[in-house]
C-alpha cells in the first residue's frame, strides 16, 4: 500500500489509497486477484501506529468503484470531521488465499473563519450601523454557512478602551446586528472598534471593524456588477459609485 497505515486529513480533502498485491511463481498460471475494500469498527492490535484509537461508529459507504478495485477513493466531503475511520482491503486469489491490509484515517477540523462584511467604514450619526458577520465561515461544512454558530459582540473605544455601551444594547447572539442611529456620538479622533468572537463547537475565530462616526453626509460607495467570468484575455473593469452628498466624491 503506498502511504502511511494512519492518516491525517481534512474534511475538504480527497482520499486515495492504492494498493498492490503479487503472487509468488508457485502460483498456477493465469491466477487472478480479487480485491474488496469494506469499513471495519476496530483496528488490529498488531499494528504499533494503531495503538491508542478508537474509531467512529459512524458506517460510511465504501463507493461502488472502489469496492472491488485495488483503489480506494472518496470525493472531499465524505468524511465528518473530528472522527476516524478505517477500511480493510482484503486480497484473495483464485486458489482462495486471501491476506489483508487496514488504513485507517483521522479527520482533523479545520480552524473557523471569523469575518465582517463592509470592513472599517466611516457612519453619520444619525444613521444606524449594521454589523454582519453572516461572512463568517466553517471550512469543514461550507454548505451550512452559519448554522451552528455562536455570536458574541463587544465594542471599545480604539484610543481610551472605554466600553462603548453600559446597558446589554450588543447582547444579541446573531450574526446580523444593529446599533439604533444616534447610539454612538461623533469619534472626534477616538474611534470605535466592534468585535465578534464567532464559535461552533470547541472551535472559536474572532474579527473586528474599526468605526468612525461622522456628523458631515457620508456618501453611499458601491462597486458597479461585473461578469461572474473572464476569459485571460478580457479586459476587466471596475466601476465604482457614489450618492451625492452635495460635494463632488472623489475616488481612490
Amino acid at each position: 500500500m503506498a502511504g502511511q497505515p494512519l492518516r491525517t486529513l481534512t474534511r475538504d480533502q480527497e482520499l486515495y489509497v492504492s494498493v498492490s498485491a503479487f503472487m509468488s511463481a508457485a502460483c498456477v498460471a493465469n491466477a487472478s486477484l480479487n480485491y474488496r475494500w469494506e469499513q471495519v469498527a476496530t483496528l488490529p492490535s498488531d499494528v504499533a501506529v494503531f495503538s491508542g484509537i478508537t474509531l467512529s461508529p459512524e458506517v460510511i459507504t465504501v463507493p461502488v468503484l472502489s469496492v472491488s478495485s485495488p483503489n480506494l477513493y472518496f470525493p472531499r466531503f465524505s468524511f465528518q470531521a473530528d472522527r476516524r475511520y478505517a477500511f480493510r482491503c482484503t486480497v484473495t486469489n483464485s486458489q482462495g488465499n486471501s491476506n489483508a491490509i487496514v488504513v485507517a484515517m483521522d479527520i482533523t477540523a479545520k480552524p473557523l473563519v471569523g469575518s465582517i462584511a463592509g470592513g472599517d467604514r466611516n457612519v453619520r450619526v444619525d444613521r444606524p450601523l449594521l454589523l454582519n458577520a453572516s461572512t463568517s465561515r466553517d471550512p469543514d461544512a461550507p454548505e451550512l454557512g452559519v448554522t451552528g454558530m455562536v455570536f458574541a459582540w463587544s465594542c471599545v473605544r480604539a484610543v481610551s478602551q472605554a466600553a462603548c455601551f453600559s446597558g446589554s444594547e450588543l447582547s444579541a447572539s446573531t450574526a446580523l446586528i444593529t446599533v439604533p442611529a444616534s447610539s454612538l456620538s461623533v469619534s472626534s479622533g477616538d474611534s470605535y472598534v466592534f468585535s465578534v468572537i464567532v464559535t461552533k463547537g470547541s472551535r472559536t475565530a474572532s474579527a473586528r471593524v474599526t468605526i468612525d462616526i461622522s456628523a458631515l453626509p457620508v456618501p453611499a460607495v458601491s462597486i458597479m456588477p461585473i461578469p461572474a467570468f473572464f476569459t485571460l484575455d478580457s479586459r476587466v473593469v471596475l466601476r465604482g459609485n457614489a450618492v451625492p452628498t452635495g460635494t463632488r466624491p472623489v475616488f481612490n
